[in-house]
């Protein structure tokens, strides 16, 4: 009998060649592992086919990179590389609860957790950096990027406890965390509720919310155009009716206002984190987290009850929080560093790789 992945694969011209288990996940390989693209593009993109979303497409479409030649799209799960590191795409989990995952590098393990609206794909440029001294796993935390995109789950706890399943499935006793935007405020509890798993937390230009003042969210001109967002995403059904199918002028809109150099998200970039938010679904997920966030705020307050004793290294963008990110942090933990990265708003990662690489090799040594 041919099963529904096979069915599937040879109706659209897949060559599917091999499946392996790896890490209690199914990886399917399709096609050619070691294929150049002739455009030139990022080998990192995950480029999905052009196909209706389905159970079958997404177990190929989350541990896959499509080509698309001559109007037919040929799919292989080859290794990409970056700055000659290796790093593999990989999904963990049961259907509808699926975690995508890219994992390269040898050494310690750190875990980077990006936030809305971007995806893995937003620390590529500082995986390779790190890879030379670390293990290095970019996830997309649940209903962003490439992860499945559950109805419910998205306050910052119950997304910590997600995430901690995937380190133990990947045999992490002890890591360091490293999250930005949305990967910020999940860390903020994932260190508070697993104390002794994180070795070194870094917090990356993010308000993390019941810990913030809230003069963060106030009606003013300084403030606005980063976080006016806050309170439509936090609304019921409104944020989806009005922007599902304009997806791009909303990304576009936020990256322009946000970056102290728009350049650095180039339009590669802008065209992955599009195509992850246009999918069915993941409109719903991603705003679910500002839906998500009164719970989150009564939850840090609760765990605010406990100092955090993990080493913190709490990272803005002068265009950015700046300096905020110390001074929040300085009210629930002991032991915090600040630094500001000057000419820079609030997508570090993207902005400055370089300069945010070095200082994670410092704190992280």
């Amino acid at each position: 009998m041919v099963s529904p992945i096979d069915w599937l694969a040879g109706a659209f011209g897949w060559s599917a060649r091999r499946r392996h288990r790896c890490m209690g996940e199914e990886t399917i390989s399709i096609g050619d592992g070691r294929t150049r693209y002739a455009d030139g593009g990022d080998p990192l993109r995950v480029r999905p086919a052009r196909t209706p979303v389905g159970a079958a497409f997404e177990e190929l479409s989350c541990t896959c990179i499509a080509k698309a030649r001559k109007g037919s799209w040929r799919m292989t799960a080859r290794d990409p590389e970056i700055n000659g590191e290796t790093f593999t795409h990989r999904v963990v989990g049961p259907y509808g609860h699926r975690l995508h995952y890219v994992i390269g590098g040898s050494g310690d393990p750190v875990l980077l957790v990006p936030g809305w609206p971007q995806s893995w794909y937003a620390w590529r440029r500082v995986m390779p950096l790190l890879a030379k001294r670390f293990t290095v796993v970019a996830v997309d935390p649940p209903g962003l990027g490439e992860s499945d995109k559950p109805i419910s789950g998205y306050d910052t706890g119950s997304v910590a406890a997600r995430l901690k399943e995937l380190t133990t499935t990947l045999g992490w006793n002890r890591f360091h965390y490293v999250g930005h935007d949305i990967g910020c405020w999940i860390g903020y509890p994932f260190a508070a509720t697993f104390p002794d798993a994180v070795r070194r937390l870094v917090l990356i230009d993010a308000t993390v919310p019941g810990v913030v003042p809230s003069d963060a969210y106030a009606f003013a001109p300084e403030r606005i155009n980063r976080n006016w967002h806050f309170f439509f995403n936090a609304l019921p059904d409104l944020p989806e009716a009005l922007v599902v199918g304009r997806e791009r002028a909303f990304i576009s809109w936020l990256f322009q206002s946000k970056s102290a150099n728009p350049a650095a998200i180039d339009g590669a970039a802008l065209d992955e984190y599009v195509r992850c938010y246009s999918v069915p679904g993941a409109w719903r997920a991603g705003v679910a987290y500002y839906r998500a966030l009164f719970e989150d705020i009564a939850q840090n307050r609760a765990h605010a009850s406990r100092r955090i004793k993990t080493p913190i290294l709490a990272i803005g963008g002068d265009a950015g929080l700046g300096d905020m990110m110390e001074q929040m942090m300085r009210t629930v933990a002991d032991d915090v560093t600040g630094r500001v990265i000057q000419n820079c708003g609030h997508y570090i990662p993207e902005e400055a790789p370089e300069f945010l690489s070095d200082l994670l090799l410092d704190f992280l040594k």
